[in-house]
């Protein structure tokens, strides 16, 4: 009995899509550098709360498995990925963090972001029921 090998295609993305995406590539086999997986990361510029959600949950994913630890990576690849009004907004909300360019700086950043695409609405008041 014969194995059929399987292949997977990727469809290699046109010219305009590939203006809107950086692809990464991730090694699934460290003592094999031909053995990896390509992820392809959205450029954001604008959008909404769940756009960006979306968008910043494939950066932590990306920022898990290229292991991407230190400040200085996390800050080129964050501004290789924003573009237009969004790294506007990450450069202006980065200098208003005070501190250093660090880890915890960088995630305060992001946070803060976030916080700008959901902000915090007062309470309303349960009108009374009449009796």
């Amino acid at each position: 009995m014969s194995l059929i090998p399987l292949k997977t295609t990727v469809k290699a993305l046109d010219e305009h899509q590939r203006d809107l995406f950086v692809t990464y590539r991730v090694r699934t086999n460290l003592h094999d550098a031909n053995d990896h997986v390509s992820l392809n990361i959205r450029h954001f510029d604008y959008g909404n709360g769940e756009e960006w959600l979306n968008w910043r949950k494939q950066f932590e994913y990306n920022r898990k498995l290229k292991g991407w630890q230190e400040a200085p990576e996390l800050y080129q690849n964050v501004r290789i990925l924003l573009r237009g009004a969004a790294l506007v907004r990450f450069e202006s909300v980065n200098s208003a963090v005070m501190g250093n360019e660090d880890v915890e700086h960088f995630d305060e950043t992001l946070q803060r972001m976030t916080a700008m695409y959901f902000p915090k609405r007062p309470a309303s008041k349960t009108p009374s029921m009449p009796k």
